[in-house]
């Protein structure tokens, strides 16, 4: 579907070229002879470049009054989020900014400070700059403006990812919206999608990778969690991992929809060719498919079963809340 924009293009194009084509047709002199009587008379001769400059002043009235589109991702640690990322970038003309956030420390570490030397946030945190997050809130989107900027001379297409981590699963309040989308909805319209995975599946993986950053330390906070991660972004589609892994082909397909980015089924062949952070649980991977599953101890079991953050969560997303075995 034609946007507004680019109907009002196709509706102007059409009336230029009737007009072009009407003064073809009556002649030079005539043409000439009408631009220069004295008065004219608009109902009878208008200069073709005056419309055509009036169409211009319309497109950019347009522009100047509509914020470009945004495509955002979204999703928590551990849940598949590297391996779909990856497939998106592979897609035409899409570049992946990938785990993007205006406030993060976590690369930042303890003790002495690291050599980041194009990261200004970062050595501006160093210098104890004044009202630091604010800053740092300013800095983010100036840089993601520019880099649309510098991408539309192109035809390129920008896709952020998201690191949702932050916003949802450190010890802290939970937030009413990302950071990222708060940082950007002021210049972007923002258009998000969620990718997630069985909270069951991806609580393990944390557990095993030591990510648990928030407490209490278990799987009912974690789902609680994970319920408000959801319920902050109106997302158009949610995406499982599950259905992803079955079906790479058709979930793809899928995405890129809700995106509006076009699709090439050639991603299935070139997706590794593309790096992004994280990668926490399939480096190096040749297909994508479904992984082995594995038991339970008793005492998850137990804890999963107990959770009714749990219960809620498998609701919405459409997961079995009688869990048996857990994937890897």
């Amino acid at each position: 579907m034609k946007s507004d924009l680019e109907g009002l293009q196709v509706a102007l194009k059409g009336s230029l070229d009737f007009i072009d084509a009407h003064l073809k047709s009556v002649g030079a002199s005539e043409v000439e002879e009408c631009l220069s009587s004295k008065p004219i008379n608009p109902a009878v001769c208008v200069s073709p470049k005056s419309i055509l400059q009036q169409c211009t002043d319309v497109c950019d009235a347009h522009i100047a009054k509509s914020k470009p589109t945004l495509r955002i991702v979204h999703h928590l640690a551990c849940s598949g989020g590297s391996i779909f990322s990856r497939c998106l970038a592979a897609m035409p003309n899409v570049y992946l900014l990938s785990e993007a956030h205006p406030y993060s420390n976590l690369h930042i570490g303890d003790g002495k400070a690291k050599y980041l030397p194009t990261d200004i946030v970062t050595l501006a945190k160093y210098a104890a700059v004044p009202n630091h997050r604010s800053l740092a809130k300013t800095i983010y989107a100036d840089s993601i403006k520019t880099t649309v900027n510098h991408l539309s001379r192109y035809g390129g297409t920008l896709i952020i990812r998201d690191h949702s981590h932050i916003d949802f699963c450190m010890d802290q309040e939970l937030p009413f919206t990302g950071a990222t989308v708060d940082a950007l909805e002021e210049a972007f319209e923002i258009l998000s999608l969620l990718t997630v995975r069985d909270p069951i599946d991806s609580y393990m993986s944390l557990i095993k990778r030591r990510w648990l950053h928030f407490e209490p330390k278990t799987f009912d906070e974690y789902c609680r969690r994970y319920l408000a991660f959801i319920e902050c972004y109106p997302a158009s589609e949610i995406i499982r991992y599950e259905d992803f892994v079955a079906q790479p082909g058709k979930i793809m397909r899928k995405a890129c929809k809700a995106l509006g980015i076009s699709y090439a089924e050639a991603f299935l062949e070139i997706f590794n060719l593309f790096q992004v952070t994280g990668e926490s649980g399939r480096n190096s991977v040749e297909s994508i498919q479904p992984r082995a599953r594995r038991e339970p101890s008793t005492d998850y079991m137990e804890e999963i079963q107990a959770s009714l953050s749990y219960r809620e969560l498998a609701t919405k997303l459409h997961y079995d809340s009688e869990p048996g075995n857990i994937s890897t």
